[in-house]
């Protein structure tokens, strides 16, 4: 086996793992990962001796599967009769030069009985009888699945009065394409041309063009095609197409590989997905957010009307306070976002989580975060709420509207002053000139028109400047209604973010996925396919 597929299962293993960790794959991708062997037939051997061909007779009970091996070691090395269903052994025919080095660690190694042999015909081929497919103890099954991977050619066997077992087939049609395949009808001296013919069939309708179907009889001396049986064998013992039976495996390892990745792959989402998860929210936020500003219009009043007032001196020292703590309401502390208006949030977020699952892309990363976020939505708009209201009281006005206050204030001062100086002007002047001359002094008239133009002077522009200022009650609606709204937004804003940060997510794994998937095809195309005719009738084909 190429060390590259192995390296490919590890890198693999390592997506597959940081990708359920994010919650972007299920458990079961793991587990279905971490079942990909990378046991081989070749495995079993060292790689500097070209390994011998391992095959299998497999089939269910009393087909006759130990009494072919007994019939080609010629010798009786194969428990056969009624000790047959009870065993657990795989007994292992093999050439006295060839050693198994590399059993795996969780081989039971003790159900293994090995009988060695000299023959020169069978030198590069490892003979195994497995337990029965069909046994009633589930143990026997096991050691056949353990076993699978590390076998090149299964013959198949049957009887006339059991071919059509359901359990050998169930084997077939989901292992078929992993290895080659013999079948042999024993017992045929109780067949009918007929049977043959069935068999044939449904082997054919299974995947195989032309398999190989051969008859035997070992209880009989009557004429069968036995040799012909050990004859394909040891023609696929040859060195080539042992390489070829390599070939094919690996490729077929490696494509199970490939359609593992694609299949999860697949699961990561649409690449259209943050867009319409983006869509989704913005259609629903829309009418979320006015009907969160409606319903939290009531409170904004409340809370305004009854919010302490703050002596202008303080009100610079407010803007300082820790923006962590609550602004005193009454004896008590206010929080304006409440149980009904994260309800809405929540319902709003959830509107994503629903489309998320609609368009089959994994919940867990988007619920993850929005969860988080929901859980700060309230100290979100609190904070926001509570900087714009001090903000507001402490007459944070900008522009125009600073400047006119400023005139107001500055008219408000300087008019009655400027006024009385020319009031006491006029006095000062008239009484000096009276006192000079033979005029008059100033009289009531005067006394009244000048303090009517000092209460004018001074009334018109107070009065102005008190309404133009805005009240308590309205410097507080405006700041709570502003820091409501820029609550609003950011929490708009922080869903987008959350949006792109899982999309910078999705891209991160879906494009290690992909360049693994282009990297194992690209494994499988460099592999053989086995081109000799013998091959091809003894593998299934693609459908």
């Amino acid at each position: 086996m190429d060390d590259s597929f192995s390296d490919f299962v590890e890198l693999s293993q390592q997506w597959i793992d940081e990708a359920v960790a994010a919650g972007w794959l299920p458990n079961l991708a793991k587990e279905k990962c971490e079942s990909i062997t990378l046991e081989s037939p070749g495995t079993l051997f060292s790689v500097s001796e070209q390994r011998p061909l391992v095959v299998a007779f497999f089939g269910g009970t009393g087909v006759g599967k130990s009494s072919l091996l007994n019939r080609l070691a010629g010798t009786n090395i194969a428990r056969t009769g009624v000790e047959r269903p009870t065993s657990r052994e795989v007994s292992a025919f093999i050439h006295e030069s060839v050693r198994l080095t590399h059993l795996p660690s969780d081989f039971p190694s003790e159900k293994i009985s090995i009988t060695r042999h000299s023959l020169a015909e069978y030198r590069n081929v490892l003979w195994l009888d497995m337990p029965d497919i069909d046994s009633v103890d589930h143990k026997n099954r096991e050691i056949v699945f353990q076993w699978l991977a590390h076998i090149d050619v299964l013959v198949y066997v049957m009887s006339p009065d059991r071919y059509r077992d359901n359990r050998g087939w169930q084997v077939l049609l989901s292992h078929g394409y992993n290895h080659a395949w013999l079948f042999v009808m024993n017992h045929w001296d109780r067949g009918h041309p007929s049977q043959l013919d069935d068999l044939k069939k449904n082997i054919s309708q299974t995947g195989f063009q032309n398999p190989i179907v051969l008859c035997s009889d070992c209880l009989n001396d009557s004429p069968d095609e036995f040799d012909k049986l050990g004859k394909t064998i040891t023609s696929l013992a040859q060195g080539n197409r042992i390489h070829q039976l390599d070939q094919h495996g690996e490729k077929l390892r490696v494509q199970g590989l490939a359609k593992t990745i694609e299949h999860w792959l697949n699961t990561l989402g649409p690449k259209d997905a943050r867009e319409t998860l983006a869509l989704e929210w913005v259609t629903n936020w829309g009418q979320v957010k006015q009907s969160i500003r409606k319903g939290l219009d009531w409170s904004v009043q409340q809370i305004a009307q009854n919010y302490p007032p703050i002596r202008s001196k303080d009100r610079r020292s407010e803007i300082a306070l820790d923006k962590g703590r609550s602004i005193p309401f009454g004896n008590s502390s206010w929080n304006l976002w409440d149980d009904w208006a994260q309800t809405r949030l929540e319902d709003a977020l959830s509107s994503i989580q629903i489309k998320c699952g609609a368009i089959a892309m994994p919940v867990k990363p988007l619920k993850r975060r929005m969860t988080q976020l929901n859980e700060k939505a309230s100290e979100i708009i609190q904070g926001q709420v509570e900087h714009s209201l001090r903000e507001s009281l402490a007459g944070s006005e900008t522009g125009a509207r600073r400047f006119l206050l400023i005139l107001l204030k500055t008219t408000a001062i300087a008019l009655p002053l400027l006024t009385a100086s020319w009031v006491v002007y006029r006095v000062v002047n008239s009484f000096y000139v009276a006192g000079n001359t033979e005029s008059g002094y100033l009289g009531i008239n005067f006394a009244v028109h000048s303090l009517l133009l000092v209460i004018s002077s001074w009334f018109l522009p107070w009065f102005a400047l008190r309404q133009f200022k805005p009240s308590h009650q309205h410097l507080a609606t405006r700041g709570l209604t502003k820091g409501l709204n820029l609550g609003l937004d950011l929490l708009d804003r922080k869903v987008i973010g959350t949006l792109d940060e899982i999309e910078k997510e999705r891209l991160h794994f879906s494009t290690i996925g992909g360049n693994l998937l282009a990297q194992c095809r690209k494994l499988a195309e460099s592999r053989l396919k086995p081109g000799d005719q013998v091959l091809q009738r003894v593998l299934k084909q693609p459908g």
